[in-house]
């Protein structure tokens, strides 16, 4: 075991990845209504990670009243394995019958679309509660979020703050420049401090996002306590005893203010990623307190805490059970011919596509988009004119071909290029199957959440297990089987070998096979898509 781990990390409760419950197993209690909209979902059972968080989570609710006794919790879990539903619904479920509307949960992503597939996941379990839910990615002017979060805007300061929701989703950006901006914006209430996706969100600084929120939190949640009522205006009774009506505080009263109330409920922190970091400074910036580390990953997958490993990773993976992983060494060149190859004769009906840059993702949409508009114009006119808008194409019924007939594809590029409503709509196009190819970049990589993705190809094979992890994770989730395919340079090949053996990945990878001349069919339209994009650029 590598030098330097607490031992809360190096010693995690493993839950394997094929692990499921009943909704009414012992140790998940949930509500009635919590049931009927988990069956409304079609949850049928929960999986690893939901399995083993809830019942930590869902403590009876005579455990609330020892809020300072209740440890943190870190979880690593692959990506697309129930993680969202292992937090939502415990919170819901403690939150549900509250009285007084504060701000009890705090929930930080690192992406927009992130926060908006949250906010609807919560809005699903909170209807019919009086709960009130935020997301704040600042998309809206900021004193329309001041008055959706606080209320009455430029309002006069409040002892304790005001809040007009229980619980915000959000990016780090926007909560701290409402932390620094609006008045009355308080987290000194929060029971639940949730930190998703958090490898992301810790590697990057944010303004320094964490350590003001932590403080934020840490902030006296009694104000009153810091001032004694003076002795002469303690009411007494006949025995000498103070008196409370319900607008005093009994610990302002006596000399040891604890005899007569419990210590301040303790914020519980919770942090879900498919790559948890074991670097003892960002460990430490977390604040933990007893931490309860559950790792979700197949029990027969080698930690990359090991021998080779031990000296040069800081953090562990998990890759989900069901995902089969294959290696292609390819040219330059065959590349983007791959990508329609794959497409055509894997039987795949929806695949994300992932390149390194921006720029890289718009060049290859463009140019397999023109491919693959040349193919399909001569299955139906061979002689039809060429139009760079002509991409819309319904998808044929035909699964697979052998390279020689290629089905129809609509190809889409997912880009931070495109507005929120833009991309939730390009989204929603993927996942009822009217898109089969999304090209993106490891930029916008995570604002991507959709079950039913069959295959990831990695057009740039990434340098860092954690984007590996998490770009093939965007396949295989919640139980579903799922390929993810690697295109890789010869002079690039050792050193993603070697990647994938030190995270522990290097024997469960395939070698594909293929010929240089099953891209033969393909080569008549890519060469003339390189000449029309050679023009457009010119021009």
């Amino acid at each position: 075991m590598a030098s330097g781990i607490p031992q809360w990390l190096a010693h995690p409760q493993v839950v394997p990845q094929s692990t499921t419950t009943e909704l009414t197993a012992s140790g998940v209690v949930l509500s009635d209504d919590a049931l009927a909209k988990c069956q409304a979902l079609g949850i049928e059972k929960f999986f690893a990670v939901q399995a083993a968080v809830m019942p930590t989570l869902l403590l009876p609710a005579v455990h609330s009243l020892t809020r300072h006794t209740l440890r943190d919790v870190c979880v690593s879990a692959p990506t697309g394995s129930g993680k969202t539903l292992a937090y939502v619904i415990p919170i819901v479920e403690k939150l549900r019958l509250r009285v007084v509307v504060r701000l009890r949960a705090l929930i930080v992503l690192p992406t927009r679309d992130l926060v908006y597939q949250v906010k609807a996941t919560l809005d699903h379990f909170c209807a019919d509660t009086n709960l009130r839910v935020a997301a704040i990615t600042g998309q809206t002017p900021f004193p329309q979020e001041q008055d959706e979060l606080c209320g009455l805007s430029g309002s006069q300061p409040l002892v304790g703050g005001r809040s007009a929701v229980d619980i915000i989703v959000c990016t780090p950006g926007r909560l701290i420049d409402h932390l620094a901006g609006t008045a009355n914006f308080t987290l000194q209430h929060l029971e639940f401090l949730v930190i998703d996706e958090a490898d992301r969100l810790l590697g990057q600084n944010y303004q320094d996002w964490l350590v003001k929120v932590l403080d934020a939190t840490e902030s006296s949640s009694s104000p009153m306590l810091s001032q004694p009522t003076e002795s002469s205006q303690v009411t007494r009774n006949a025995f000498g005893m103070p008196v409370h009506d319900a607008l005093s505080h009994p610990a302002r009263t006596v000399a040891n203010p604890w005899l007569f109330t419990r210590p301040p409920p303790r914020m519980q922190k919770l942090l879900f990623s498919a790559t948890l970091t074991t670097d003892p400074a960002q460990i430490a910036s977390l604040r933990l307190v007893d931490p309860h580390y559950i790792s979700v990953r197949d029990t027969e997958m080698p930690t990359p805490l090991a021998g080779e490993a031990a000296a040069t990773m800081d953090e562990q993976y998990t890759l989900p059970p069901t995902l089969t992983q294959h290696l292609l060494t390819v040219t330059a060149e065959e590349k983007p011919l791959l990508v329609l190859y794959l497409l055509h004769t894997r039987a795949i009906r929806s695949a994300l596509c992932f390149t390194r840059s921006v720029e890289t993702a718009h060049r290859l949409y463009q140019l397999v988009a023109l491919i693959n508009q040349l193919l399909t114009e001569r299955l139906v006119a061979p002689d039809a004119a060429l139009s760079p808008t002509a991409m819309d194409l319904e998808p044929s019924s035909d699964s697979a071909t052998n390279g020689q007939m290629p089905r129809k594809l609509v190809i889409g590029e997912y880009s931070s290029d495109l507005s929120q409503k833009q991309r939730t709509k390009l989204l929603t196009q993927f996942r009822n199957g009217d898109l089969q190819l999304l090209v993106c970049s490891d930029v916008i990589a995570r604002g991507i959440d959709v079950d039913t993705v069959d295959a990831v190809i990695n057009y740039d094979a990434p340098s860092h297990p954690r984007n590996y992890v998490h770009r093939v994770g965007r396949t295989a989730r919640a139980g579903r089987p799922g390929d993810a395919y690697t295109l890789v340079e010869l002079a690039d090949s050792r050193k993603f070998k070697k990647m994938l053996k030190m995270a522990g990945f290097w024997d469960t990878v395939n070698q594909f096979q293929y010929e240089p001349t099953d891209l033969d069919s393909y080569q008549d339209a890519y060469q003339s898509a390189l000449e029309t994009l050679r023009k457009i650029y010119k021009s």
